[in-house]
């Protein structure tokens, strides 16, 4: 049976969930944690080889080595993107809508989260706390809930399937990020703290501790960074070109509400073909 196969361990695939983070300047109203949910055996080598192809496409050989797609700087023109006589935004645009396309390409979900900073923390204990303070928790709020999404996949839409995350290294955050994974997958620390009352918890597909990698070292980090920028201009309604969010929009696990201002943004899970 299926649980007789949980329980012994003969799971058949094996998920490496690419989670990065986007929101963390004063300034940004939504702090978004997406993570781009990839088969290990079927996805993780072709998505790499395909962004690799995307450089090639996209930018000059001499520039290809050691380049990192960052959406924030193709958007905005920033560090190599500079020179706008080079790079005018019809062909930065072009690089983002080949990124946005990736996962509906591979059939890859994207999960998601986010907080909102206008109304986390409460203004009235806010003074209580120093500003690092209130960004590692308010990171630590959006990776849990994009962690929850991946969760409530894993069970709903795969058999005998397990997941890893790999997340973009904040030092900032690291620790704390660390911690409170091992308390969701903790049974007495679930009890302990009152938060048995999420059906979702302790978490039972996603496996091990938290591995942490630099954007340098991994076009998947990329990639998820691209879904991050995407869903946070979507939720600012900032970015115009939001034909961006709406190439991955199919393949997002949950969705924003028509009222991005609500205080739950969450929709009803799609389904997917994997």
């Amino acid at each position: 049976t299926r649980q007789v196969q949980y329980l012994f361990g003969l799971t058949k695939t094996m998920r490496l969930v690419y989670q990065d983070e986007g929101g963390t300047a004063p300034h940004e109203r939504y702090m978004v944690v997406a993570g781009i949910v990839i088969d290990a055996d079927r996805q993780l080598v072709a998505i790499e080889n395909h962004l690799d192809i995307l450089a090639q496409k996209h930018i000059p050989e001499a520039d290809r080595p050691g380049f990192i797609f960052h959406a924030m700087d193709i958007w905005s023109g920033k560090r190599y993107f500079q020179d706008r006589e080079k790079w005018p935004m019809e062909k930065r645009l072009a690089i983002l809508r080949d990124l946005a396309r990736v996962p509906a390409h591979f059939d890859t979900p994207v999960a998601w989260g986010y907080v909102d900073k206008t109304v986390f923390p409460d203004p009235k204990f806010a003074i209580a706390f120093d500003p690092a303070e209130v960004d590692v928790a308010t990171h630590v709020m959006a990776f849990t809930d994009c962690s929850l999404v991946v969760e409530m996949f894993m069970r709903e839409c795969t058999t005998n399937e397990i997941a890893l995350v790999i997340a973009e290294d904040r030092d900032i955050v690291r620790l704390a990020v660390k911690e409170a994974h091992a308390m969701y997958r903790n049974p007495k620390a679930i009890k302990r703290y009152g938060l048995q009352r999420n059906n979702l918890l302790p978490f039972r597909h996603i496996r091990d501790t938290v591995h942490f990698a630099k954007k340098p070292e991994s076009r998947h980090l990329q990639l998820a960074d691209a879904c991050t920028f995407f869903i946070k201009g979507h939720l600012n309604q900032s970015v115009r070109e939001d034909f961006l969010y709406g190439e991955l929009r199919r393949m997002l696990l949950v969705f924003p509400s028509s009222d991005p201002t609500q205080a739950s943004a969450l929709e009803l899970p799609r389904t997917t073909g994997s």
